[in-house]
């Protein structure tokens, strides 16, 4: 059941996979994601008012695509303090919301893996 959870929900990465990420905070945060889909490497600009609205910003304006992000919560997974960062993401399209789960050493990278992961369900939900 962990496996299955893990393949569906955690650190997915097609048919979107972050390659890179900077950000810049001058006010409002800007972002710059590097994205790597099957059609190739693409560089996504975005901004708001944290990191992960700025890359859901970026995305959202990358694909012309409207969703919104619901819910998002983080936590250790483990009590010291090398533990990893475990993040959830629910974005909602069409009355639908969709999940995911990223895991990184880095909280920042665990939400956007999070948020990756709702996206590529998203978007292999809308491909059916």
């Amino acid at each position: 059941m962990l496996e299955v959870f893990k393949e569906k929900y955690v650190n997915v990465s097609s048919p979107m996979e972050l390659v890179k990420v900077n950000f810049q905070q001058n006010g409002s945060i800007k972002t710059e994601l590097t994205i790597k889909t099957s059609e190739g490497t693409q560089v996504y600009h975005g901004s708001g008012n944290g990191r992960l609205d700025a890359v859901s910003n970026a995305v959202k304006a990358h694909l012309n695509m409207d969703f919104s992000l619901t819910t998002y919560t983080e936590h250790a997974l483990e009590v010291c303090s090398n533990s990893k960062a475990v993040a959830y993401v629910g974005l909602e399209k069409n009355g639908k919301t969709y999940w995911g789960v990223g895991v990184h050493s880095d909280i920042i990278n665990s939400s956007i893996s999070a948020f990756l992961s709702a996206l590529n369900a998203m978007l292999m939900d809308l491909k059916k």
